[in-house]
Formats: C-alpha cells, structure tokens, sequence
C-alpha cells in the first residue's frame, strides 16, 4: 500500500519559479508537488513525509507521481497534511515570550507551518491578542508574533525578518501576516529600511540578547545536568561550581560560549537583585547600576575559568558583594535608626546580635551607611567594660532589635524587644520599657495551630545526611476571599508544653525577608495565589508561624510543624536483608575527575546538537547490522539513533558482559549488556555502576535460592536475552539503577574495540534504547583514558 500521501505533512514553501520549472530537466511526474496555499500567504504548499527506513527528521517531498498513484485529490492531500502537521508537531510545542514578541517552537522544520492551523490562531492562542495576531515567518524554524496594535511588537517582528535574513538559513519571507476574522493578509515590508537605531532601542536590544544568552546557560543546566536553575544565589551557586569543574579540567579549548551563557546568566541575576542595566564598556558587556557603578560578569567568569576561585574571587564573591553594597530596603525602624544616629551623635545606641556564638547586646561605635560598627567585648570582661575593646560591623538591614539611650541614661527608644532579648537588658533599662511593647516568644499551642481559613500551609522533605541537612519546599497559599499580608514570621521549638521562639535573634523575621525568601515583588498575595520558597528550615520537631493580615485588617497566624521523618519496620527489614547479601554493593566514594569529565562532554555535546541537520545524523549513524532481522527487538536501538543523538540525555554507564568479538578487530557490530542510571549521583560515580555490574556478572551461570537473584541470574545468563531498561532489584543497590541489552557500534568507539568497562551513553525518556555517545564529541581526556585503558577499572 503507498502511504506517502497519507503520511504527508503539509509545510509552506516559497513560490515555485517559472524561470526555475522551464529549465529543469526533471520529467513532470518527477517534479515536487506543490500547489498556492490561498488563504491570503502568497505562498506555497508542498508535502514531505519520512522515507522509508529514515527516523529521526529525514524528510522527503512528495512528487507529483506520488499523488496520481495514490488517487488523492488536491483537497484530500491538503486536509490530510494539516492534520499530520499538527501530530508532529503539538507534542514538541513550545512558546516562550522574548519582550512585546510571543515565538513558538516545535521540532525545528515545521514552526512556520503552523500558520496554516487555523484553530491554533483562532482558537488556542485568541485570547493572547486581543487585537488579532500580526505574525513574522522569515525562516522555515521561526514563527514570532504580536498583538496587530502593538507599535513595539511590529516593530520588533521586522527587525527580526531582516537579522534572520541576514545570518540565517531555510529562508522563506520578508512579509508580515495579520489575522482577523480568521483570514490571513499579506503586508509586504522592506528590510532594506534600517532606520537609525536610538541609544534606548540599542540597550533594549543588548538587555533581550544577553537574556537570551543567559537562557541558553539554564537550559543547558535543564537538559544535560537536570537541575532547573533560578536568576538567584541558588543558580549563582551552581554556575560557579560549574565554573570550577571546567577550570580543574584544564582544557585549552575556546570558552567563548560559556564566557559569554554564564556571564549573562551572572549579570541577570545581578540584575533582578539590585537593579541596573546592560551595557557596554570597550569590548566588554557589563552591568551599570543606577549610581553609575560597573560590574563585569563575563570577565570575572572569564578570570575564573583561567585561574579557577582565589578564595572570595569568583562570580559567587562578586555576586555577594554586590548584594553587600546594595542591600534592600530599609524598614521603617532601621531607617528610624540611622535618622537618631546622624542628629544625635551624643546618644548612646544598642543592637541585639548574635557574637562570639552568643546573643548579646552590642554598643554601637559608628554608623557608616548600611555598615555599623560596633565594639567586641575582651574576653574575662563585662562586654561595655573593656578598656581598649576591638570592633567588629554588621549590615544595618539585618538588624531588627535595638534600644537608645540619652547622654545621661534615659530611654529614647526601643524596637524589636522580645522577652529573651528584654531578659538581657540591664535592669534601668528593661523597667522602662512598657510590657506592651515587649514581643511575646511563648504560645501555647492552640495559639499558633489553629483551623485555617485565611491561608494554608504545605511542605515536601528532601531528607539529607543529618536533621540540619534536611531541605524543605515550603508553599504558602491564600484561602482567602481577598489579598492577604505577611507581616512577620518564625519558627519556634516545642518544651515544657509550650512553643518557643528559636530563631538566632530572639525576634521574628519581618515581612522584607519574607518577600525576599519568597522572591515576591509585591508585599500582597492573591486570592488563590500560592508562594513557594526552597531552603533549609532546620531539624524535625519544629514549627513555622506566619503571621499577617488580611486587606480588611483581619489577623491571622497559620502554622505548621515539620515532619518528623520516621522508618516502617518494612524498611528497616529490607535494608537489613539489601546489606547482608553477597552482591549488594555499597555506596562509592566520589571521583570528580570523572564528574567533571562528564559535564565536559555535556557541554561539548549541546554545543554541536544545534547544528546537527539531517545530513550530519546521517553520517553519524550506525547501520543496521547483516544478522539483524526485522523480529530483532534491538532494532529499536536503530530506529532511535536520531532521537538519541538530537534529544537524549548523557550519562555514565558499565559494561556488564559484551560479545566476545568486540574485543578484538572486527568489521561487524555486536551486542552486549550494561547498567547506567540517571540519577545524579553516579555522575562521579562510575566505578560504583562497574562494581554493581560486576555483582550482576557474578550470578551468571548460578541458581540462587532468593527470587530476586534468581531473576537476576536468568537474565545475565541467557545472552540472547534482549530487555532494556529493567530496574534492578534493591537487592543489588538502594539506588535507581537500570540494565539493557545494548548495540556496541564500532564507529562511535575509538579505534573500533571495546577496551572500557566505563563509557557515557545517551538516553532518552520515550525509548528503552541506550546507545554510546559517538566518539567524535568526546573531549580528548576521556578518549585517552580508554586508549590506555584507565576506563577498566
């Protein structure tokens, strides 16, 4: 049966040339179908489908002779196309919104096409212009659009028909495309109209490139090392670990890109964090901040990668300093603080910190700016006693609690007193303070866990080596009719049937520090609007109290107590029966050699996956081998190459046993066993997969008694046993490990012979098929270690 037709995807194309028909030799029959799209495009139609044995984006037209056979009219090939290009392309669809312009992509052939879906413009995507859509498809893998009114957007769309037609491919139009009323229009544009771009525009296009740039670096983070990284502390952290893996592995390569991802990604989150702008400073791109201040990210991510970290010399350092230098905003009463202390330089001024392990209140030497400085007791003295006492400063917006006195002892003032910190005061001075206006640290339990009705709270654990390891995602959602505020919040220890204040201060935590663990930029939540914060909140047995009100001035206080994390005797006797078998294998300690070998590879790898088109997975690819027949389940290894190759993720795996061919010159490819696993401890830890493949081999040929070695057994020992991807027992290992069947292809390994135990491999979520990563992206220490056999272990 001729499926071409059936399968054909309709795709839009440039208008055929007469000049071009009249001199082709090509006979008609042979010539490519295509006929006018209509609907106001100006362009046309034609059709491909994926030839015969080519998976993975191999595309073929269909030709003029495939249509007469098929008996398709050219309504019936057009209906049937729309709809084959909607399969193929809603599963990959994606939107992503770049300033006033939406783009959307798919699987890199067809975002253009989806012009021709009717029901995705009028329909899916209506309500996302208001005005109807103008629309912009310079190339075959771009589509970007806007509401028909937007000045900016247009603009925007035409700027980006004339730098696709300057350094991209696969070109189609320079024409602009409105929809209403469901109907296209054609509006023809000239890119030769550069007009002068003003200095605004020229920062407004520098801010959207290095936010581009700084994308690509989180999704390299997002697809290769399976972390998703935010524009704060948290993702700086990451980049400069990452940062440190590339220096210690003295490659000489060009770091032109990852100068250029990380120092965006750097400057974004310096950005979002205190403010200030892209610009440029000669050849560099730095950060200007609103006092006119120059931060170079790319060069410190420059620096680092040529000398690695010098203790605070890093983009973490700079990142900290900067957010040193420009803190947040001050609270009413710190701004009050510093307002006492430049009018009255006579007064006496006490902050409540934590010193020397200890909270104690601390005599303050000078304020300068958000630095204050305060005298340190000398050890053996009363802390205001010491005759020459050091100083040491702390940042005025972390300081909550603080009291004032007069050139001759009186009280002029006092914030942030709670009944520990009034407990530390001298007498004269705690008298004088209203009981009122001490904050209360002791609740009885009914007074924080109440039946909630204003909002609610929910946690997930992430339990670690010790209590204080343990990492919480906390979410707090408004139940609420209306907005609701955070005033203050803290967490409290249970004892003598009481909750008791625990946090290092003694006080709570103010409503800035709750936006800022929340990464809130307005002091209100939403009805039904949830927040969420990620962080350390300490061992079990605790409670969390928020406390705020509601827009109607409401209070409200909701709570909860972390979990305890408990171990069911099932557990318990699991392990206990894991660790006592002869072919358990025990947790490994880590090579970061081989950790950062691998990111090394995953870096190499995403760079050149972009350029991957289908003439190059060609030539890349394995064949199919003589002896393998269509019932041969590792066909599927061929079939999913491509896949492999253009979305797969790269991970460590180990040979468990392999034909014995393989080890030798040879011409033919062959099939083996190993186990990998995606779970990112084994990115440093290859030799534990070679330890547990090599329990695995150990029952080969056995017949245990337990079921689950059994099973195990009967697997390793039937050589023609084909499974991919089953999990292995608990028996075997505690950590999500997985065995397959697998094709060994000579060209991907070098010179053509196994002589590893270790090796990356490639795999994918939608297939069971793993195949090794060819050898022509891996980075030149991991093909010498397998020349030399270091990769045996």
């Amino acid at each position: 049966m001729n499926t071409i037709c059936r399968d054909a995807i309709a795709c839009i194309n440039l208008p055929a040339s007469g000049e071009a028909s009249a001199v082709s030799n090509i006979s008609e029959d042979q010539q490519v179908y295509h006929h006018a799209s209509g609907a106001g495009l100006g362009l046309d139609i034609v059709y491909v489908h994926i030839k015969d044995g080519q998976e993975g984006g191999h595309f073929t037209h269909v030709k003029k002779q495939d249509v007469q056979q098929a008996g398709y009219t050219a309504k019936d090939l057009y209906l049937s196309g729309l709809q084959n290009l909607w399969k193929k392309s809603v599963a990959h669809l994606k939107m992503h919104k770049h300033g006033p312009l939406r783009t959307i992509t798919t699987d890199g052939y067809f975002e253009a096409s989806l012009l021709l879906i009717s029901e995705l413009w009028d329909k899916r995507l209506a309500s996302l212009a208001e005005n109807g859509f103008m629309v912009a498809i310079p190339s075959r893998n771009t589509l970007a659009f806007c509401d028909s009114k937007s000045e900016e957007g247009i603009q925007a769309l035409k700027d980006l028909i004339r730098h696709t037609h300057e350094s991209a491919e696969h070109l189609l139009t320079t024409s602009l495309y409105q929809r209403q009323e469901g109907k296209w229009t054609e509006i023809k544009t000239d890119i030769s109209d550069t007009r002068a771009e003003t200095l605004e525009q020229a920062h407004a296009r520098l801010h959207e490139g290095m936010l581009a740039n700084a994308e690509v670096l989180r999704n390299i983070a997002r697809e290769h090392f399976q972390i998703e990284i935010d524009y704060d502390i948290g993702g700086v952290r990451w980049v400069n670990q990452f940062l440190e893996n590339t220096y210690k592995n003295g490659s000489t390569q060009d770091h032109k890109n990852i100068i250029l991802f990380a120092g965006a990604f750097v400057g974004q989150c310096i950005v979002r964090s205190i403010g200030g702008k892209w610009d440029w400073h000669g050849d560099d791109y730095v950060i200007r901040t609103a006092d006119d201040k120059l931060f170079s990210p790319c060069s410190k991510v420059a620096k680092q990668l040529a000398c690695g970290q010098d203790g605070e010399d890093s983009v973490l350092g700079l990142y900290k300093v900067i957010k040193d230098m420009y803190p947040p905003s001050l609270s009413k009463a710190q701004r009050l603080l510093q307002t006492l202390y430049k009018r009255h330089a006579d007064y006496q001024f006490y902050i409540a910190s934590v010193l020397d392990q200890r909270l104690q209140w601390l005599r303050v030497t000078k304020m300068d700016g958000n630095l204050v400085h305060v005298q340190r007791p000398t050890e053996g003295k009363e802390e205001n006693d010491a005759a020459t006492p050091a100083t040491t400063c702390f940042y005025l917006h972390q300081m909550h609690s603080y009291y004032v006195l007069s050139p001759t002892g009186t009280l002029m003032l006092a914030e942030g007193i709670s009944e520990s910190l009034a407990s530390l005061l001298p007498d004269d001075v705690r008298k004088n303070i209203a009981a009122n206006k001490i904050i209360r640290t002791t609740y009885r339990d009914a007074e924080l866990r109440q039946e909630q009705s204003i909002a609610t709270i929910r946690l997930q654990k992430y339990q670690g080596d010790s209590d204080a390891d343990d990492v919480y995602v906390i979410s707090l959602k408004n139940i609420a009719s209306e907005k609701i505020r955070i005033q203050q919040f803290a967490h409290f220890h249970f004892e003598d049937d009481y909750w008791l204040l625990s946090t290092p201060l003694q006080t709570y935590y103010p409503y800035t520090e709750f936006m800022d663990w929340f990464e809130l930029n307005s002091t209100w939540i939403k009805p039904g609007q949830e927040v969420t914060a990620l962080g350390r909140l300490g061992p079990a047995h605790k409670l969390w109290a928020f406390m705020g009100e509601t827009e109607s001035a409401v209070p409200f206080t909701t709570s909860l107590v972390v979990p305890e994390v408990t171990v069911s005797t099932n557990k318990r006797q699991s392990d206990a029966k894991r660790r006592s078998s002869q072919y358990y294998t025990a947790g490994r300690p880590a090579d970061t050699e081989m950790s950062r070998i691998l990111a090394e590879l995953q870096l190499n790898f995403s760079r050149n996956r972009s350029g991957m088109d289908a003439e190059i997975l060609d030539r890349i690819a394995a064949g199919r081998p003589d002896w393998m027949d269509n019932n041969e389940p590792l066909l599927e290894i061929i079939r999913q190459q491509r896949r492999l190759m253009t979305e797969g993720r790269i991970v460590w795996a180990a040979l468990v046993q392999a034909n014995n061919l393989l080890f030798e010159e040879g011409e033919h490819d062959h099939p083996a066993m190993l186990v990998f696993s995606e779970d990112a401890y084994f990115e440093s830890r290859p030799h534990e997969l070679r330890a547990i493949a090599d329990k695995i081999y150990q029952l080969k040929s056995t017949e245990p008694e337990d079921p689950e070695e059994k099973l195990v057994a009967a697997s390793v020992t039937n050589e023609m046993n084909r499974n991919m991807g089953w999990k292995l027992p608990d028996l075997l290992t505690d950590k999500n490990v997985r065995a397959a069947a697998f094709m060994v292809f000579r060209k991907h390994i070098p010179n053509g012979i196994l002589n590893a135990a270790v090796f990356p491999v490639l795999v994918h979520p939608a297939t069971d098929a793993v195949m090794i990563v060819p050898v022509a992206f891996w980075p030149v220490s991991l093909t010498t270690m397998w020349r030399q056999g270091k990769l045996i272990y």
